[in-house]
């Protein structure tokens, strides 16, 4: 059943929040930068896909309960981060989606300025509004095996130099980052959500057909708030890495990461500016952005 955001009048949010075997204290981490938005109208959801036999699915269950009543805690009834988001997706009715994974959390004002965005400039061409995100890289010496950390930004591009229509062929090369990007629940609705058949590259592929102007006759654009959306934990057992959760979803749908790697690659692909029907010159032109050329499965 969808649940309204009904207690304001104004533009409300559905923030979805997937976790698979996340850290305790960065759930907490997460759902704290959520409630104390200076924007309260927004409805939180959790959607958990932790095993019961992980220590962790006790903890956050028990986490959400004692800490954050108001938080929508939901079992997951699928596999893989895409199945989540969208699970809770669809049971809400907000006008926009906020992303966030469970292992990263927000500025404080995001909702804010991404209300005050909305508001001045609407809504009607836009793919996805985003934000800035900050995090941390850890790099490794090829020859030492030595490790350190760098800082890392992300959505930092000039999306305004990006030639229209075809901000999806930008995404598929630059991709939009799930936890600092909003949605129209009516976008949502028209690509019909994350593929939930692949586990690999998904969050790409559903930004791209956002845009449209692949198989459609409609376009979108990428837009941005100037402002900081969050910060990105990484670690290696994210799906971004190929890690644990790419792999469970993998083991658990009979796919295999092979499997799950090359339709993805095929779909792609389908975005490639080779493969749209464009006059040389723009062809020449969009490839100055790099964003040109088929992905090799190996």
């Amino acid at each position: 059943m969808k649940k309204e955001c009904s207690w304001m009048p104004t533009l409300c949010f559905d923030v979805v929040i997937p976790i698979f075997r996340v850290k305790t204290e960065w759930v907490d981490r997460c759902l704290r930068s959520v409630v104390n938005q200076t924007y309260e109208n927004r409805r939180i959801w959790v959607c958990d896909g932790t095993p019961e036999e992980s220590h962790l699915y006790e903890e956050v269950k028990r986490l959400i309960s004692s800490k954050y009543p108001e938080v929508e805690y939901v079992r997951q009834t699928g596999t893989g981060v895409s199945q989540a988001r969208n699970q809770v997706a669809e049971m809400g009715s907000a006008p926009f989606i906020a992303f966030l994974d469970g292992d990263d959390w927000w500025d404080l004002e995001w909702l804010e300025n991404a209300r005050t965005w909305i508001q001045e400039n609407g809504f009607e061409d836009i793919a996805t509004l985003v934000g800035y995100g900050e995090g941390k890289q850890i790099m490794k010496s090829m020859m030492s095996g030595r490790e350190w950390e760098i800082d890392v930004q992300f959505h930092t591009h000039d999306y305004d130099s990006w030639l229209f229509p075809y901000h999806g062929a930008f995404v598929r090369k630059n991709p939009v980052f799930p936890s600092f990007a909003i949605v129209s629940r009516k976008g949502y609705e028209r690509v019909g959500g994350f593929d939930e058949s692949i586990g690999l590259y998904e969050d790409t592929i559903f930004f791209c057909e956002l845009c449209g102007g692949f198989d459609s006759d409609e376009a979108f654009k990428v837009a941005r708030v100037d402002a900081l959306a969050g910060y990105k934990e990484s670690h290696a057992e994210g799906s971004a890495l190929q890690g644990e959760q790419s792999g469970y979803f993998a083991q658990e749908t009979s796919k295999g990461v092979s499997h799950c790697e090359r339709i993805a690659y095929e779909r792609l692909n389908r975005m490639d500016i080779d493969s749209l029907d464009l006059d040389e010159p723009t062809k020449e032109y969009l490839k100055r952005f790099e964003i040109g050329g088929q992905i090799t499965f190996s």
